[in-house]
């Protein structure tokens, strides 16, 4: 099965949902392609994907697409663990534009929320000091210096858990996206079938953990 995913779901659902699925169907082969949404759409209408987790835009809404909620999540400012923001209870937006950022690149679902979020403070969009949706590059700055970034509750939750970074209690918090399984129905399959069934269960876990 050929998989595609956004950049957000790829370090949290998508690898528990693989070692789920490959415990319960050991011969099954898999490959993941991660990618933006509008490339991420094209691969599953020519066929080249299966099934891709992604927002759940209006473009994905047709006829010939099946499709499902997996989470209904927000985003969340992450920084290295004991950032100066880090260790204050509510720091207010203000601060937060105090700080270079790494951010996700422009035209990006989740750079137009970051945008919105910071004009409806009223503060200047911030500068990016680096843009990439490199998870790996994001991950390393970040420990290594004061970069803030953002991230999927979900995401940002994962690296909090195995120390690698904190979260930022911002207020009000950012919605960022209804997470969903799309897939082509008349290109579905029992194996597909009961991968979205894990989907499911694993983001049904996810969500737990995250509120």
């Amino acid at each position: 099965m050929h998989i595609g995913s956004i950049l957000s779901a790829a370090p949290a659902l998508l690898p528990r949902t693989i070692a789920s699925f490959q415990k319960a169907y050991p011969g099954a082969f898999l490959t993941v392609s991660e990618a933006t949404l509008d490339v991420l759409q094209e691969r599953l209408e020519l066929r080249e994907l299966d099934l891709i987790i992604a927002p759940l835009d209006l473009r994905l809404y047709k006829t010939h697409l099946g499709s499902q909620l997996l989470i209904d999540d927000s985003l969340r400012i992450v920084a290295r663990k004991g950032h100066p923001l880090t260790l204050k209870k509510r720091p207010p937006w203000v601060e937060a534009d105090q700080y270079s950022w790494i951010l996700p690149p422009p035209g990006t679902l989740m750079r137009q929320c970051i945008e919105q979020a910071f004009m409806n403070q009223g503060l200047a969009i911030p500068q990016a000091g680096i843009e990439t949706a490199s998870i790996i590059t994001i991950q390393t700055l970040l420990q290594e210096t004061d970069y803030l970034t953002v991230m999927s509750r979900s995401v940002a939750q994962h690296y909090q858990n195995v120390g690698i970074l904190d979260s930022i209690d911002l207020a009000p918090e950012m919605k960022f996206a209804r997470l969903g399984m799309v897939w082509a129905i008349e290109n579905d399959s029992a194996l597909l079938a009961n991968f979205r069934t894990a989907l499911l269960g694993e983001s049904i876990k996810l969500r737990k953990q995250t509120d």
